[in-house]
């Protein structure tokens, strides 16, 4: 008898669990379509297609610090780094003084875009301006996370290496020391 309850309990743990996931996999497929079919608002995300190293990166239109409107493809010819971050990651902020370093660095040949992710304008605009962050910052809406399927963020921080022709060449999870030696090999030859 206690086998079999223990049996049954497991099989429907195990059937709910899966279910959960089905729904929640339907509930994203539901959101992506939502997406693919509304109209893009100046102020969120443009639906753009999927990252992919060799390709074109997806471009955008979002809101920088100061209300206006920033297109990822004005930076066309020059070397990008997104920098797909948030006050609320440590990661993030510890990555900061060597981040400015490689800005100051390669200033002239090297534009670093800051998006803002999963927190409310005050408090991005208050830790730019407290950690002094001095390359473009543009703002996500919490309410939209196309931008982040888009990139394929799978943590934080999140930086997407994108080369003057408007190709994604290197994507980055983390704070990883890999990141920083590759921009060395990348810019010092330019």
């Amino acid at each position: 008898m206690n086998k079999t309850l223990f049996s049954l309990t497991a099989t429907l743990a195990l059937s709910m669990a899966l279910a959960g996931c089905n729904n929640a996999r339907q509930q994203n497929n539901n959101q992506a379509a939502a997406a693919e079919t509304s109209a893009a608002d100046s102020t969120a995300a443009e639906t753009p297609a999927v990252a992919e190293e060799g390709q074109m990166a997806p471009d955008f239109t979002l809101q920088d610090i100061d209300g206006k409107s920033f297109t990822l493809s004005s930076l066309r010819g020059k070397t990008v780094v997104l920098d797909f971050w948030g006050s609320w990651c440590p990661w993030c902020l510890r990555g900061l003084p060597k981040m400015k370093e490689y800005y100051a660095k390669y200033s002239g040949r090297l534009e670093i875009v800051g998006i803002d992710c999963m927190e409310e304008q005050d408090d991005w605009k208050a830790c730019v301006k407290e950690n002094q962050i001095p390359w473009t910052h543009v703002y996500n809406p919490t309410d939209d996370d196309s931008l982040q399927r888009a990139y394929r963020l799978e943590g934080y921080p999140h930086k997407v290496v994108i080369g003057a022709d408007g190709r994604v060449l290197k994507m980055f999870v983390g704070e990883v020391p890999e990141f920083y030696p590759y921009l060395d090999e990348l810019l010092a030859a330019k």
